[in-house]
């Protein structure tokens, strides 16, 4: 499992899920399931955004200034539903104008609503960047692109039939043809976490 990966395993355990389950006014399987395809379609809308070179140097400066990796010690008030504006704001950096669409698509493959998804993805942002800034840490600084993309393949390897669903989100390509695929994935997506791991 690739670092990043390895760090939102750990931070996103049976607490965690429970906590945004309680959020969201959803069972565990179902949040379970709802986290496992957010983390790879944020991971995966991160590491586009960073192919480009522009986009590498934003995200650069985004990790170093703001995301050490403090905040995973300390998540109950962000999954209580606080720094819902910093979470946002990191959410249309990541996502831009493919947010509707990563929402239809999560809720579409879990029967979560849009706006149930929307507080989610508000609550997982601020998380994926954190874990991003700590996997750069015990990387001994690596380069932001190595690290998201060790985390894409960890993705592509789990569940290669999840690619043509992230693709279909990100690219705004409304044909479902992989909305079933991801509906049967279940748990094993993050592979401990989706696996009902205890903490």
């Amino acid at each position: 499992m690739s670092a990043l990966m390895q760090i939102l395993d750990q931070a996103l355990g049976t607490q965690a899920i429970d906590d945004i389950g309680s959020h969201l006014g959803a069972d565990r399987a179902t949040t379970q399931k709802a986290v496992g395809l957010a983390i790879p379609v944020l991971v995966s809308a991160l590491s586009r955004n960073a192919a480009d070179p522009q986009g590498a140097a934003a995200l650069e400066t985004a990790v170093s200034r703001d995301h050490d990796g403090s905040l995973l010690d300390s998540l109950g008030g962000l999954l209580g539903g606080g720094q819902g504006g910093a979470g946002a704001a990191i959410l249309g950096n990541i996502l831009g104008g493919r947010r509707d669409s990563v929402q239809n698509g999560i809720g579409g493959a879990t029967g979560l609503d849009a706006a149930a998804v929307g507080k989610l993805l508000v609550m997982l942002a601020p998380i994926v960047m954190a874990a991003l800034g700590r996997a750069r840490q015990q990387e001994g600084g690596s380069d932001i692109t190595d690290i998201l993309g060790g985390a894409q393949a960890h993705v592509q390897r789990q569940s290669p039939q999840a690619t043509d669903f992230l693709s279909q989100m990100l690219d705004q390509n409304h044909d479902g043809s992989a909305i079933d695929d991801i509906a049967r994935l279940g748990m094993g997506m993050l592979g401990g976490l989706m696996s009902g791991k205890k903490q």
